[in-house]
């Protein structure tokens, strides 16, 4: 297992007030990431969606990347927070983190959903034993 580095610098003071609950979601998605040993580029994975979401079999006429890219970021993180889990033990969850988190995305769950699942599969893919 991969360990984390301690912080050794003292974060700037800032005037803002921190949100408790943005805070709490960094420090679990922080854990998660090094719970898998892995830190996910959202980057390179919004790229290789925003180049191939026309071209999946659920995508719908009409819809744009904005629609489908909530779709694919909960596929992602969810990857990092329920590490060695099927998609199927989890899918409630991911369900209520996209009707979340999906902001102005025209996706319901029943659209978004196996949008999320490709997100998904493909880091499971990528980061099995055979694929490494």
């Amino acid at each position: 297992m991969t360990s984390v580095p301690p912080i050794t610098k003292e974060m700037p003071a800032t005037s803002e007030a921190v949100n408790p609950t943005a805070f709490a979601a960094a420090v679990a998605d922080a854990a998660a990431v090094a719970a898998t040993g892995e830190a996910l580029n959202s980057t390179i994975e919004e790229d290789y969606w925003r180049a191939r979401y026309q071209s999946e079999p659920y995508y719908g006429d009409g819809y744009t990347f904005t629609d489908y890219w909530p779709a694919y970021r909960t596929g992602i993180e969810g990857y990092g927070h329920y590490p060695g889990l099927r998609f199927e033990d989890i899918e409630a969850q991911m369900r209520e983190r996209y009707l979340r988190h999906r902001g102005e995305s025209r996706l319901g769950w029943v659209g978004a959903a196996p949008a999320v699942r490709r997100a998904w599969e493909r880091l499971v893919n990528a980061n099995s034993p055979a694929a490494i």
